[in-house]
C-alpha cells in the first residue's frame, strides 16, 4: 500500500474538496491526504499537525537525489532550491562537458584495450583486442561521465539560502529575484511565501520561483519576477509548487462542520486557518497556475524544474528527476 493511498479524485479547483477533505478520516488522523485530477497531483497537508521541513542529500558518494528523497520515508516530499553550476555553466555546456569527457574515455579505454589485445600472454594468449577495447571503452565513458556529474554536483551551490544553514556549507550570494518558502514556526499563521531570502524564519529555502501572490498569478506582472513567470509557463515543463490556501474554518458553516465530526480524531490539530498544498504537473502552464487561484491558494512558488522536478509521498514518486538533475539537486521540503 502507498503513503499516498487514499488517493481522491476531485479536482483541486472544486469547491465541494474543501469539505470532503476537512470531513476526512484520514486527513483528520495523519494530516495530510493526496490526490489525482487530469494529471495534476496534489498533497493537501494540515499544518497544525505536521511541519515543513528542509532536508538535504546527505552525501555526495550516493548521489542520487531522489533515493534520499525516497529515504525520507516522508508524506510528502518534493525538490527545492534552483541550483546554480560552477561558473553559471548552462545545461547546454554541461552536455559539451559531458560529450567531451565521455568521448575521451571512451577513446582512451578503446585503445588500451586494443594494446592490451596484442599482448601474449602465458596460458591464455591473447585476450581478443576489439572485444576488450569495447568493454574498456563502455567503463571509461560510463566512469567518466560519472566522474564529471560528481564534481558538477559537489561545485553547485542554491540560488537562495536555506534555513537552518547546513554544517559545513557556504550560503550563496541569492539570486536577485528569487522567492522563498518557509516558516517561523507551527501552524499556518506561521507560513510565508514571497519574494527574497527567507530572512527571519526557522526553517525555509530561497532559490525558487513566484507564481501566486495575493490570490492572482503573476502574469500580469510588470516585474522581474513577472517576466521570470511568463518564461517559464511559456517553456510547460515539469513542475511542483508549494502553496498557501487560507480560510476562516469557524465562519465557514461546511468546513466547521466537516470538522467537528472528526473532532475526536483532530483533538487540537484542526486547521481553523487553512493548509498547505503541494502540487505537480508534467507539463504545467499558466493554465495551472489559474487553477490554484480557483482553488482558493492566495500564495505559491515553483521549486527547480523540468529535469529537476520531484513530488511523491513515501517511497511512491509522481514525478521524479531525471538521472542528470540527481546529481545535483541537493535540497527539498518534507513534511514531518
Amino acid at each position: 500500500m502507498s503513503a499516498r493511498d487514499p488517493v481522491l479524485t476531485r479536482p483541486l479547483d472544486d469547491p465541494t474538496l474543501w469539505p470532503l477533505v476537512v470531513g476526512s478520516d484520514a486527513f483528520a488522523r495523519r494530516g495530510y491526504v493526496w490526490g489525482e485530477s487530469k494529471g495534476l497531483h496534489y498533497c493537501i497537508v494540515n499544518p497544525e499537525k505536521l511541519d515543513i521541513g528542509v532536508f538535504r542529500r546527505w552525501s555526495h558518494l550516493v548521489p542520487w537525489f531522489a533515493t534520499a528523497a525516497k529515504d525520507r520515508n516522508a508524506p510528502v516530499v518534493t525538490n527545492g532550491s534552483q541550483m546554480r553550476l560552477i561558473w553559471d555553466l548552462q545545461f547546454g555546456t554541461v552536455v559539451a562537458i559531458l560529450a567531451t569527457s565521455t568521448a575521451t574515455a571512451a577513446a582512451l579505454g578503446a585503445a588500451l584495450g586494443a594494446f592490451i589485445g596484442t599482448i601474449t600472454f602465458p596460458l591464455v594468449g591473447t585476450l581478443g583486442g576489439g572485444y576488450l577495447a569495447a568493454l574498456l571503452a563502455t567503463i571509461g565513458a560510463t566512469e567518466a561521465g560519472y566522474v564529471t556529474l560528481a564534481l558538477l554536483g559537489y561545485s553547485a551551490t542554491p540560488f537562495g539560502s536555506v534555513v537552518p544553514q547546513p554544517p559545513g556549507e557556504t550560503q550563496p550570494s541569492p539570486h536577485t529575484h528569487s522567492w522563498h518558502f518557509g516558516r517561523s514556526g507551527s501552524g499556518f499563521t506561521a507560513y510565508r511565501i514571497g519574494p527574497g531570502e527567507p530572512t527571519g524564519l526557522q526553517v525555509g529555502s530561497g532559490g525558487l520561483t513566484g507564481l501566486l501572490s495575493n490570490g492572482r498569478t503573476l502574469r500580469r506582472a510588470s516585474t522581474p519576477a513577472g517576466r521570470i513567470y511568463r518564461n517559464l509557463m511559456g517553456r510547460r515543463v515539469d513542475l511542483v509548487a508549494w502553496g498557501l490556501r487560507p480560510w476562516e474554518l469557524e465562519n465557514d458553516p461546511d468546513l466547521r462542520d466537516a470538522a467537528e465530526e472528526q473532532a475526536e480524531n483532530y483533538g487540537n490539530t484542526i486547521p481553523w486557518n487553512g493548509v498547505l498544498v503541494a502540487v505537480g504537473h508534467d507539463t504545467w502552464s499558466n493554465g495551472t497556475s489559474a487553477t490554484l487561484v480557483r482553488a482558493g491558494v492566495t500564495d505559491a512558488v515553483a521549486m527547480d524544474g523540468n529535469q529537476f522536478a520531484l513530488l511523491g509521498g513515501g517511497d511512491d514518486l509522481v514525478i521524479e528527476t531525471t538521472i542528470f538533475a540527481d546529481w545535483i539537486a541537493r535540497y527539498g521540503f518534507e513534511a514531518t
